[in-house]
């Protein structure tokens, strides 16, 4: 919110300063104190839309032009790191829409610019191969959220991302993913 408060106060002073106008006398044209533009001005004032609109016509701007503000994007990274069915991709999902940014799944990510798919990336490179890979797509990343699986250590040392680890009842992950990988069973088996 702070960036995009200080994005607002370089557009307010930027068209004021074009109209050779003084704080004062916007403050008058838009029917707000100097001391409240002051605040705008500096960053630290959060207008409501009505202000906004005043100020924009006191500005001799539309309102939309005034407020086509560049969004901050997050200098951090999110890793969802969990087992197989641990819901690393339906949060990652809904938390990227949260933090405006792009999801992307991890896995593939790797097997896009590999070439090739999980498994043959793990017959010809081994595990650690393909956690390497994994540790290069965060790094490619930066400032996006991502979901990965199983316990990647590798990509948690990269930048120290911020990191949830999403845990699963063993009943739960049976119950979610026995049809993916053949196995057959129920939460009574466990």
């Amino acid at each position: 919110m702070k960036k995009l408060l200080l994005a607002l106060s370089r557009r307010v002073r930027s068209l004021r300063a074009e109209r050779n106008q003084s704080l004062q006398a916007l403050a008058e044209r838009a029917g707000m104190s100097r001391r409240f533009l002051v605040e705008i001005e500096a960053g630290r004032a959060n207008p409501s839309i009505e202000k906004l609109a005043r100020l924009a016509r006191a500005l001799r701007v539309p309102l939309s032009e005034l407020c086509d503000l560049p969004l901050p994007r997050s200098d951090s990274r999110v890793a969802l790191v969990g087992l197989r069915g641990a819901g690393k991709s339906t949060l990652g999902r809904l938390l990227a829409d949260q933090l405006e940014v792009p999801f992307e799944e991890l896995d593939a990510w790797i097997e896009q610019h590999a070439g090739a798919s999980r498994a043959q990336i793990f017959e010809f490179e081994g595990a650690e191969g393909f956690r390497s890979r994994e540790a290069e797509a965060l790094e490619a990343w930066h400032g996006t959220a991502a979901a990965s699986s199983p316990w990647p250590a590798a990509l948690l040392k990269t930048r120290r991302p911020t990191s949830a680890c999403l845990s699963l009842a063993p009943w739960f992950g049976c119950a979610r993913i026995p049809s993916s990988i053949g196995i057959e069973c129920s939460r009574k088996a466990i």
